[in-house]
């Protein structure tokens, strides 16, 4: 009770603070402004309580008495948007209980805040979480909502339901329809928007779980495997996961026994799928048009189909000057993870995975020209340096440029039911990224941040990386303490 009355407190005095700021004035920077497909040069921005006021080109007002912020000639856009980030998740980890092996990826608290302030460094102002521990991500919410941890705004998924060997706080598995009801009921209390379903339920669960999570007013999202994205969408699933429709029946029928009998190999089967795939046979037809009809929220995660297939030579995906930029132990574990998935795979095998990529591409393509709502996300700890590769490979699938920064700010905004954020514009929330070069000429340019305005808070992207860095290095120092004694 004394914490939460603390938290009150301090939230209360958030608010005073925001409501007493005066405005300041941001000018001399451009606007890219993905959605009219167009640059305005010589910008000027008025914000007040955290919200965009006014808007202008050329001449400042000379109105504005408070502080005036001069951005050199930058460029500037929205706020960018991690459509799945698991901002609260700590690192996998692989135990042996009961003779049984567990899967765990527990929250820590001071992992998170790392997350959180290299999300930001990086103009990530929104995250989508699709799943941990719910707890943990209440906790969040509490702590970004009174100003105590900085960090994106976030939506987040309770606890994945799954079957063993997953377990821990960020994983659940109800064993009757009482008990599925009383996991959402939970979720739903504790502030989670989604309900996320995992890739070993059977249908029966799947369609358990949609049930349940619209029964509390969540939205059922879902990586799925052996459940075809079709079924699904007949169920009522209301977002999809991860470029990896891998289920038999949307493959012709010529190779489906193959197929099947690939399955207990190995992740071998994921690449098969798309080997064979005929994004042209009714199957797949089918699950265009259905998908067309729905118009249900997709995250494809690009990044993910690129890691798998590069497992044992992560730097051709994801560079070391990226790595610097991500949690050590949540990195190693991951990329562990990903590592132990490829142990039976051979050379031949990765050649196919990799010589399938650009089916994975044609699959985003498709979807983004059929006016499929997409998210980005980058299936990291939310953005950070994540988000611009991420960007990268929809636009090495075919996507525009330009089409990218939209989906990236505006469009999922709009995906996500959130009319505050995703553009730059009076009364919008003043979520803003600057950078020193023109993106327009390479999304690399996302890579080099120089400051971000986080519900009107200015914070250079220096500032937010030396706070993460002295936050990792607290970390370590007590742990080296604590193995010493």
């Amino acid at each position: 009770m004394f914490y939460r009355i603390l938290s009150a407190l301090a939230a209360l005095g958030l608010m005073l603070s925001t409501a007493a700021a005066e405005p300041v004035l941001y000018y001399n920077f451009h606007h890219i402004d993905s959605g009219s497909r167009q640059v305005v040069l010589n910008r000027w921005m008025v914000v007040r309580k955290g919200t965009i006021q006014e808007l202008g080109t050329g001449s400042t007002p000379e109105s504005i008495s408070g502080k005036r912020v001069d951005l050199g000639g930058r460029w500037a856009l929205p706020g960018l948007i991690d459509g799945h980030g698991h901002i609260t998740s700590g690192p996998h980890k692989i135990r042996m209980v009961d003779g049984q092996p567990l899967v765990t990826i527990d929250s820590v608290d001071d992992i998170t805040r790392y997350n959180a302030l290299m999300a930001l460094a990086f103009g990530v102002t929104t995250v989508r979480n699709p799943g941990g521990d719910p707890g943990a991500s209440s906790r969040y919410d509490e702590h970004i909502a009174t100003g105590r941890w900085l960090g994106p705004s976030a939506l987040h998924a309770g606890a994945v339901i799954q079957p063993p060997p997953f377990g821990g706080e960020a994983f659940a598995y109800p064993q009757s329809r009482d008990q599925w009801f009383a996991e959402a009921r939970r979720q739903a209390a504790l502030g989670m928007t989604y309900f996320k379903l995992y890739q070993s339920l059977t249908e029966e669960e799947l369609a358990l779980g949609i049930e349940a999570a619209h029964a509390h007013g969540l939205k059922a999202i879902a990586h799925l495997d052996r459940v075809s994205w079709q079924k699904a969408l007949e169920l009522g699933i209301d977002g999809l996961e991860h470029a990896l429709p891998t289920s038999t029946d949307l493959l012709p029928e010529t190779y489906r026994e193959a197929f099947e009998q690939a399955r207990p190999r190995g992740s071998q089967y994921l690449h098969l799928w798309f080997q064979w795939v005929d994004y042209n046979a009714p199957p797949m037809r089918q699950l265009f048009e259905t998908l067309k009809s729905r118009k249900v929220t997709l995250n494809l995660t690009l990044l993910v189909n690129h890691m798998v297939a590069y497992s044992r030579d992560m730097d051709q995906v994801i560079d070391a000057d990226a790595i610097s930029y991500l949690h050590p132990k949540t990195w190693e574990a991951s990329a562990g993870f990903l590592r132990m998935g490829g142990m039976t795979w051979t050379p031949e095998d990765f050649e196919t995975a990799r010589a399938t990529l650009p089916k994975v591409g044609e699959l985003a393509r498709r979807l983004f020209e059929a006016g499929q709502p997409l998210l980005i996300g980058t299936d990291g700890n939310g953005g950070g340096p994540l988000m611009a590769i991420e960007m990268q490979l929809h636009v090495d699938a075919g996507i525009p440029l330009m089409d990218v920064l939209d989906l990236a700010t505006r469009r999922s905004a709009e995906t996500l039911g959130l009319p505050n954020i995703g553009e730059i514009a009076p009364g919008k929330e003043a979520d803003v990224l600057f950078v020193d070069a023109d993106p327009r000429k390479g999304l690399a340019a996302l890579r080099q941040p120089y400051a971000v305005l986080n519900n009107g808070r200015w914070l250079l992207h220096a500032d937010l990386v030396q706070q993460a860095r002295e936050l990792l290095a607290g970390q370590q120092s007590l742990a080296a303490a604590s193995a010493a004694r």
